[in-house]
């Protein structure tokens, strides 16, 4: 595929909550035309989401 099917580039992503719960390490990926992606993960309870 042509580099301009690419929609949207993620490169090397991290993300944590509270300083203490990793939520993404490393990520990357392409969304190229025509795709669907889903990011999917484990979700906490009410009272631990503040």
């Amino acid at each position: 595929m042509a580099n301009d099917d690419i929609l949207l580039s993620v490169d090397n992503v991290y993300a944590t909550y509270n300083y203490a719960i990793t939520a993404l390490h490393g990520v990357s990926f392409e969304l190229r035309r025509g795709q669907i992606l889903a990011l999917l993960g484990q979700m906490a309870p009410a009272r631990q989401r503040r």
